[in-house]
């Protein structure tokens, strides 16, 4: 389309741009795009090129965004605070605009981003990271199966340091051992595409296709899970013997849907794995941050259930 070509000034291609999300673009450090730099797509280079352009130099990690960190293939900065960019978008940017002043001079070795230490309480243990209060922020850095924590309080000079340092060789890291699970111990094991994580068992596998028919209308527990991930490994002996204690109660479902191979509803904010949910026989949908032993979830699901006959559980 001859407006388009005029629009953007390019008179042949192919033209291939990245934009970064805007909404973590800093018009002082980011550029708004990036032009694949050559006419030729070759399919390895423009995958490497998108991956690497999407990334702002500061941005937000979710559950979506962590596979392109990866991608990133450089250490990754992350700062864990209290955040909520619909509710609170200042008290993101106050975070960061400072982490920018320190990503810019670390362009191709690191990549910053900033995550909720709720929803990513499950991984601060890997940094050896304690926010228990509200205001408590932490920084870590994540180089494969090394983890690194910034032990000083957290300012642009002391973060700079931290990851000079980290750089440098002067940190001694935490190596985060693969867990080694037994298929025939404790119900650990691998999962698939087909259900198998939880197949066998009394907690019902959610899919894409049978979601709304299994949960509506019943008081439903919920987890998301990534197969793969250790933290929902170590949930699963617990998460089944829920599943076998309210197994013969018709009102209430203890569910889990594999959130890799499978779309969680709208109604549900998976932004880490595990993620828990309770949704009522109203529909009500409430996140899950209690405890996750057997007597909690349960005792959670007994006081919150609403659908008939649920005060005699």
């Amino acid at each position: 389309d001859d407006d388009v070509w005029g629009h953007f000034k390019y008179t042949k291609g192919p033209v291939v741009l990245v934009y970064p999300p805007k909404r973590f673009v800093s018009d002082k450090y980011d550029k708004a795009r990036a032009r694949y730099p050559s006419s030729k797509l070759d399919q390895d280079a423009l995958t490497k090129f998108i991956y690497k352009k999407s990334l702002p130099l500061v941005g937000q990690k979710t559950w979506k965004s962590g596979d392109r960190y990866d991608k990133a293939k450089v250490p990754i900065v992350t700062l864990f605070a209290s955040i909520d960019i619909e509710k609170n978008p200042k008290g993101y940017d106050y975070f960061a605009n400072r982490l920018r002043k320190v990503a810019t001079d670390y362009v191709g070795k690191f990549v910053f981003n900033i995550g909720d230490k709720d929803d990513f309480s499950y991984i601060l243990q890997d940094y050896d990271l304690a926010l228990d209060a509200k205001k408590d922020v932490g920084v870590g850095v994540k180089d494969g199966d090394k983890y690194y924590k910034m032990t000083d309080k957290f300012n642009v000079e002391n973060l700079r340091a931290f990851v000079q340092a980290v750089l440098d060789g002067q940190i001694t890291p935490k190596i985060k051992e693969p867990p080694a699970y037994d298929d025939d111990d404790a119900g650990y094991g691998g999962g698939d595409d087909d259900g198998s994580f939880y197949d066998g068992t009394n907690v019902d596998v959610l899919t894409t296709d049978n979601f709304a028919a299994t949960v509506d209308g019943k008081d439903a527990f919920l987890e998301f899970y990534a197969p793969w991930c250790g933290h929902c490994q170590s949930l699963k002996p617990a998460y089944k013997e829920l599943g076998d204690t309210f197994a013969s109660v018709d009102s209430v479902v203890i569910g889990a849907m594999d959130a890799t191979a499978h779309d969680p509803p709208a109604d549900f904010d998976v932004a880490g794995y595990p993620s828990i949910f309770f949704k009522d026989a109203s529909g009500t949908v409430t996140p899950y941050d209690g405890d996750r032993d057997v007597d909690s979830m349960a005792a959670f699901i007994k006081a919150n259930a609403v659908a008939p006959g649920s005060g005699e559980l």
